[in-house]
């Protein structure tokens, strides 16, 4: 419990082999005008392709998408 109240504090959660033997994922969550979320912004690749040191690097682009949407929705 205590990594998903942490992941919720980020922005984004990151899916190392969780999904998808071999493959990561790098995604943020898309709320609706009641803040509930209903959709995510998600990057998938291969293991070496996403690791867990790129999380720092690639999140800002994941979340600001994912605020891109929740923008346009508004």
């Amino acid at each position: 419990m205590l990594g998903l109240v942490a992941r919720q504090r980020k922005g984004y959660a990151m899916d190392l082999d969780e999904g998808l033997e071999g493959h990561h994922s790098l995604g943020a969550p898309v709320f609706d005008a009641e803040a509930k979320g209903f959709a995510s912004v998600l990057i998938t690749a291969t293991a070496p392709r996403l690791t867990k040191a790129d999380q720092a690097r690639l999140a800002p682009f994941v979340i600001a998408a994912a605020q891109r949407i929740m923008n346009a929705l508004r």
